[in-house]
Formats: structure tokens, C-alpha cells, sequence
């Protein structure tokens, strides 16, 4: 941490002093293997001193994607990271790609024998973190796993017990013991790299506003945990059907706020109107002015005389109004 620390210190002193910056020409594309995006990954530093250099190319501007997926990274995002490292911005000047697809190359290995033997362990840590964090095991990406298990047969039954804590992203360690017809033939050290991911629903091609969803037009891809929309949709009979309320790029997610909410109440319609007030509950008829879904707010008119007012729809064909609760 101290050592950190002053690498920090070294390099704000050493932007600060620089004149003129430095330039970074940014990719369009990266290919990474550690769990961090560093600036030298998605870009080439020039115009400044060699120390300055190194040290820019170590800032992390980003998380790195599960294991060969991809993401995309704007400068924004790494302009923001420049700044709370403490980068005078002044200073920097950022040329080429306007957004980088970084790639996570996969760097699953394994020391020793990787037949059979290497997918027991990896389903067994897989099983065990799963059980351990309370997410089922296909929510889990394995990016690196290690062991030596020299002279243990292949077909040998393996079973993992973490040492510590287990946590993702991060390496967790686990115990191993290896059985052949219940007999133990071997115990060994496991070193594996945890990455959450999600299962979500994706436009297979440019789907419009208004469209209605039909099974050829979704599938179910695997995203990174930390990338994936917060209201992602996992299953796509969840959204065939549905209509949308906005156009979804092909290969955009499919999410709950973008699924148009069916019309229960269109203009014109005679509506049933309930009044709630503390106490009492008044019942009759409006027209509705506008078409609305459950939950929105919309104009009505009153039948008798044509008095406008807002009411919100609860139902097919039914609005409510309630009016604020008397104080004691």
C-alpha cells in the first residue's frame, strides 16, 4: 500500500510538471488477461518522459470483462478514471478511438494433467463457490484455475472445501481431495479466479418500436456480472409476445424498462372512476381524454357537464382518484 501510495504522489507530481503532455493514442480493440484494464492496454502514450510514461500506463481506466467476453469502454469512462487518479486532464491529451472493445482473453490453465481429472476440479469449484456465495453455479466464470495433482488417476472423484473466504472477482483457494472407489488417492492445492456472470436476453437483430417480440428475434447470451443491465430480463418466454416501448439495437439487452405496458384504458373509452377518501367511496363514470397503462396518470372529462381532471388508471377501462388523507 505505501508502495502504491507513492507511485500516486510520483505520478500527480510528474503530470503536473509536464510540459507539453503527454498523448494517448487510444485502439479500437484490446485484448486483455488480468482482471484490470490498465491505459497501456487500450492505448500508446507518447510526448512525455519514459517515468511519466510507465506510470500512466499502469492507471486502471477499467474492470476487465468475464472470461472472452467483451465490453466496451468509452473515454469518458477513462477520463473519469484519469481525474480520480489525480491527473491534471490539462495535461493529457486523449486522440484516436472515441470507444475500445476489450476482449478478456481466457487464461484458464491448469499445472499438471488437464484431461479429465482438470474438469472435476473445475466442476467442483465451480459447485462449491456456488454454494458458497448462493448463486447458482452457471452464474460463475472460471478465468484461471491451477493445481498440481501429479500421479492421481483421471477418473478419481474430487471434492473442494475453500480456505477462507470465497468472494468474486478474486482468487479463491481450495483444499482438494481425490477418491477412487471411495479410497482417497490424493490430496492437492487449487488456485481459481472467480468472475460473476449473467444470463441475458438479447435482440438477435434491430428491433423497432412497437415491435412485438417473437422467439427468433431473442436469445440468451452470457454477460459479465459487473456489465449487465440492472434490469436485465434471464428468460426469453418472459419477454415473447411483449411489444416494445423503444427500439433495441441488435445485440442491445432486452430489460424491463424497455417492454411497453399493454393499454388498459385508450381515448374515448367510458371509464369506470372510483374516489377513495378516508372514510368514504364514491363510484360513477368519465370519458378518458388520453390512453394510459396501470400505474399512469391521464386526463378524463366528466360525462355530465365535460370538466376536466386527472385520474390514474387502474385497471381495464377503470381510473381512481385519491384524494390526500384528512389530519387528525
Amino acid at each position: 500500500m505505501i508502495r502504491k501510495g507513492l507511485l500516486i504522489m510520483m505520478l500527480v507530481v510528474l503530470v503536473a510538471s509536464t510540459a507539453p503532455g503527454a498523448t494517448v493514442h487510444l485502439r479500437r480493440t484490446a485484448v486483455v488477461s488480468e482482471p484490470s484494464v490498465r491505459l497501456g492496454h487500450v492505448g500508446e502514450v507518447t510526448g512525455c518522459p519514459a517515468g511519466l510514461k510507465q506510470l500512466l500506463q499502469e492507471v486502471i481506466v477499467a474492470d476487465s470483462p468475464a472470461g472472452q467476453m467483451k465490453r466496451r469502454l468509452k473515454v469518458s469512462e477513462i477520463r473519469r478514471r484519469l481525474f480520480e487518479a489525480g491527473i491534471n486532464q490539462t495535461e493529457i491529451v486523449l486522440a484516436g478511438a472515441s470507444e475500445i472493445e476489450i476482449t478478456r482473453k481466457r487464461t484458464r490453465r491448469a499445472a499438471g494433467r488437464t484431461g479429465s481429472l482438470g474438469k472435476r476440479v473445475r466442476r467442483a469449484v465451480l459447485r462449491e463457490a456456488g454454494r458458497a456465495l448462493e448463486r447458482p453455479a452457471d452464474e460463475l466464470e472460471l478465468t484461471s484455475l491451477r493445481f498440481e495433482a501429479f500421479g492421481i488417476p483421471e477418473n478419481a472423484h474430487v471434492t473442494v472445501t475453500p480456505v477462507g473466504e470465497v468472494d468474486f472477482p478474486g482468487t479463491v483457494t481450495f483444499d482438494a481431495v481425490a477418491t477412487v472407489h471411495e479410497a482417497e488417492a490424493g490430496r492437492f492445492t487449487v488456485s481459481a479466479e472467480l468472475e460473476g456472470v449473467r444470463r441475458v436476453v438479447v435482440a438477435k437483430r434491430n428491433l423497432g418500436a412497437g415491435n412485438m417480440i417473437r422467439a427468433r428475434d431473442v436469445e440468451v447470451r452470457r454477460m459479465d456480472g459487473a456489465a449487465a443491465p440492472a434490469r436485465a430480463i434471464e428468460k426469453t418466454q418472459l419477454v415473447v409476445g411483449e411489444r416494445l416501448a423503444r427500439r433495441v439495437p441488435a445485440g442491445g439487452a432486452i430489460t424491463t424498462d424497455v417492454i411497453a405496458k399493454p393499454i388498459l384504458v385508450n381515448r374515448g373509452d367510458v371509464c369506470r372512476m372510483t374516489i377513495r377518501g378516508r372514510g368514504f367511496r364514491i363510484v360513477g363514470e368519465a370519458r378518458a381524454r388520453d390512453k394510459g397503462s396501470l400505474g399512469e396518470m391521464i386526463r378524463m372529462e366528466s360525462i355530465q357537464d365535460r370538466k376536466r381532471f386527472a385520474a390514474v388508471v387502474s385497471g381495464p377501462r377503470e381510473v381512481e382518484i385519491r384524494l390526500a388523507k384528512e389530519e387528525n
